[in-house]
């Protein structure tokens, strides 16, 4: 152990990092995406969660029969079938007759989020889609693998908050916090989360699992009333393999969730140093947890939670007790108010280029957030472990749910009181030489607090300087730019002409074109009061103009034929809706028109630049 604990690990994570990156740059892409339809036997792994439309559900591919033979495989996709009652009574193990193919879900539009990507660092290859008649179910068997059984044991988790009255909103953010079930959330609640910058308390982290641990130790120790149990060796071990056994289980509870498995072993590698009287966590200990994470887990380091994590403690690492001792109160309360205010400045400032490189924005009041959200967050998870203790003792779990469900009352009340604050976020897209910049600069700042020279304060400054001059041409070069973008976003019209920092949005679905079209507006930094809005639903022929251009979109509906000679002169026709358009009219254009098809294979078009 000593020997282990004088290893820099740094020295063993940067090679790792830097393999990692060749081999993702070079590694052969196998694409598993198929364009014509296949009968498939599908076998259901996880459960299955009803939505609007679908049941989703992952799965593994077992055989594909074509018109030539039948093929073994074994592909990981996410299956989206048809929502009927005989597809809400699937359950998980289930095996299905599957027909369909598989598909990407990236329609090429501009920075739309990589799920693909995202989908094969879980380990599925990609999606198919179902539709009504086509599938039949083939029997089934329970499954008992690890992760199955961690999927059951999370819904008996969700299904017992639902009986003990949990709702709405309230539901949705409990089971998010305590378990990690994000399915219930809507899209709303996760926006304000999100601009009040308290979404981390939507995902299961270091900070639940720490929450957890500091509830075991508690438990164990008599809330503290006994602290021998860490003065004698044989009941200091038996404390620190209670508590990490509860933390281990925690994990599984959440599905074993790759940023649960983060915080568990950065615990558990906390926990163990502190048992055997060795220093406290430092940064030789964070880079040891991120090494034996990206030894097991290689796609980990393309992970934005991953990234998050680890430059979050980093942060509290290097800054948090710099900025303690600015301070000193006299006061038990004042001193953990300032606790907390320091801790989120600290893990602020690690985690902001991270932040501002994948979201483009960052929360203004974060520091007021965190000051109430996590202690409320704490309270939640402890009444959550509280009313599994106690569900079935009469009057104590009534009074435990209703306790649970007026603090998650209260968190998203508060939650959304900040986001109504003015100014609550800003805006800000960076390129990848502010990137570099913003890293080195709290770096600088970080040297600086351990070691107090006028040299690292001259570099700060240089650096901060680099990235104004940075960010001021950014800024120009965006003002300048000018261009009009047909979307794929079928089944709906989706036209964004952009003038620098304005545009205006040509839609038949006005919430659906501000969604998709959001990613874009907070790369070139467009507010929304420089939006405009276009809306021609409900027409199946619309003429407007578009970077002096003649556009003419048509959208006839199922059913219907459309005809539009009146509009030859049109520069760009734009042909989407599930109608047909008479292919004489089309011919009779010039051969300068521009005609588009929005069907599913349409892919984004840049018409002017």
């Amino acid at each position: 152990m000593k020997a282990l604990r004088k290893i820099p690990f740094l020295i063993l994570l940067l090679p790792l990092v830097a393999a990692i990156l060749l081999w993702h740059h070079f590694r052969p892409q196998h694409d598993i995406a198929t364009d014509s339809s296949s009968v498939w036997q599908a076998q259901i792994t996880s459960i299955p969660q009803p939505k609007n439309k679908s049941v989703r559900a992952e799965a593994v591919l077992l055989w594909r029969k074509d018109s030539l033979q039948l093929q073994t495989c074994n592909h990981k996709v996410l299956l989206y079938i048809h929502r009927d009652s005989l597809s809400e009574q699937l359950r998980q193990g289930d095996s299905l007759l599957v027909y369909g193919s598989i598909t990407h879900s990236n329609r090429g539009n501009p920075y739309e989020f990589d799920y693909d990507s995202w989908l094969r660092s879980q380990g599925i290859e990609g999606i198919m889609f179902v539709r009504e008649g086509q599938w039949m179910q083939a029997g089934g068997t329970k499954l008992y693998t690890i992760k199955a059984v961690a999927e059951r044991c999370r819904q008996w988790f969700v299904d017992l908050l639902i009986r003990s009255g949990l709702s709405g909103r309230e539901l949705a953010v409990v089971a998010a916090m305590t378990v990690g079930e994000r399915d219930e959330l809507d899209s709303e609640t996760r926006r304000i989360y999100s601009d009040a910058g308290a979404a981390h308390v939507l995902a299961v982290s270091g900070l639940h699992t720490g929450i957890v641990y500091g509830a075991v130790l508690l438990l164990l120790t008599c809330f503290g009333a006994y602290p021998l149990l860490y003065r004698q060796r044989v009941r200091r071990w038996t404390v620190t393999i209670i508590s990490l056994l509860c933390i281990w289980c925690y994990a599984f509870l959440t599905g074993l969730s790759p940023s649960v498995m983060r915080a568990a072993l950065m615990i558990t590698i906390f926990a163990m140093g502190a048992t055997l009287y060795r220093q406290g966590f430092n940064m030789n200990t964070l880079f040891a947890a991120a090494f034996l994470n990206l030894l097991f887990r290689p796609e980990a380091l393309f992970s934005v939670s991953f990234q998050l994590s680890y430059s979050a403690v980093a942060g509290i690492l290097l800054f948090y007790q710099r900025i303690n001792k600015i301070l000193c109160f006299r006061w038990k309360s004042l001193r953990w108010l300032w606790n907390m205010l320091c801790v989120s400045v600290a893990a602020q400032l690690g985690t902001i280029p991270v932040t501002l490189w994948y979201f483009q924005q960052t929360s203004n009041w974060f520091a007021l957030t965190n000051l109430f959200v996590i202690p409320l967050a704490t309270v939640i998870i402890y009444l959550s472990i509280a009313l599994v203790m106690l569900f079935n003792v009469p009057y104590l779990g009534t009074l435990c749910a209703i306790l649970l469900k007026y603090s998650a009352f209260a968190l998203n009340k508060y939650v959304a009181f900040i986001d109504n604050l003015p100014c609550s976020n800003s805006n800000l897209s960076i390129t990848v030489p502010m990137l570099v910049l913003l890293v080195i600069a709290v770096l600088l700042l970080a040297a600086y607090m351990y070691r107090t020279s006028w040299y690292y304060v001259a570099m700060l400054v240089s650096v901060l300087i680099a990235v104004s001059i940075l960010h001021i041409v950014h800024i120009r070069s965006i003002s300048s730019t000018q261009q009009t973008i047909v979307y794929n976003t079928y089944p709906y019209t989706l036209v964004l002409q952009q003038q620098g920092r304005q545009c205006t949005l040509y839609t038949d679905s006005v919430q659906a074109a501000v969604n998709i079209s959001e990613p874009l507006r907070k790369q070139m930094m467009i507010r929304d009061s420089n939006m405009q809005i276009s809306d021609f639903s409900g027409k199946e022929i619309a003429a407007f103009t578009c970077a002096d251009k003649k556009v003419l979109l048509l959208k006839p509906a199922k059913g219907h034929r459309v005809r539009f000679k009146n509009y030859v002169d049109t520069d760009i026709v734009l042909i989407g809706g599930r109608g047909k358009v008479v292919q004489d009219d089309i011919d009779n254009f010039t051969s300068a028109t521009n005609v588009i098809a929005l069907s599913k294979q349409h892919e984004a078009v840049i018409l002017s630049n």
